[in-house]
């Protein structure tokens, strides 16, 4: 960025070439922070998270639940919606909740197949199918890539047509 820089916290004139001193302020509260009891319980709790995967066997096959903190339970579920893995309880809550009884739910899968799920080029859902391309594309792919005025349709709609 260019143009003049100036202290987040006094509003001085700064040089950018000139040497940071740091901040003894935000590093006393950070140094607070990080020797709370509530801090180190969560360093312990991921610790604990992937102790249990571990204990489980394959660590790569295992998907563990993203909202149990003290015990990991194996996730039953992954929402893609959400981008979460869920156990059989959180499932449950997750469920209950009309907002999200629209989520798309699949078997449990780790953050690479999430990722795969993905517009590379935008970062959301694959949730259209281009018929021009025979590709599946994200919302905003029609709208501002090279998939602008090809014939578009739902997912849906075209795993409906392929079985037929």
């Amino acid at each position: 960025p260019q143009g003049p820089y100036s202290c987040p916290l006094c509003h001085a004139p700064a040089d950018p070439d000139m040497e940071l001193q740091t901040n003894v302020q935000l590093n006393s509260i950070a140094q607070k922070f990080l020797n709370t009891p509530a801090h180190q319980e969560e360093e312990e709790s991921e610790a604990q998270h992937e102790e249990k995967a571990e204990s489980l066997g394959q660590q790569d096959d295992v998907i563990l639940c993203d909202f149990c903190l003290q015990e990991p339970q194996p996730a039953v579920k992954t929402c893609l919606t959400c981008e979460a893995s869920l156990c059989q309880a959180h499932l449950s809550k997750h469920n209950l909740r009309t907002p999200l009884k629209s989520h798309v739910l699949l078997g449990p899968c780790g953050a690479h197949v999430l990722a795969e799920r993905k517009c590379p080029q935008h970062g959301k859902p694959l949730e259209c199918f281009c018929k021009t391309d025979s590709l599946c594309i994200c919302m905003m792919c029609p709208l501002t890539s090279s998939h602008k005025n090809h014939e578009i349709t739902t997912l849906e709609e075209a795993y409906g047509q392929a079985r037929v």
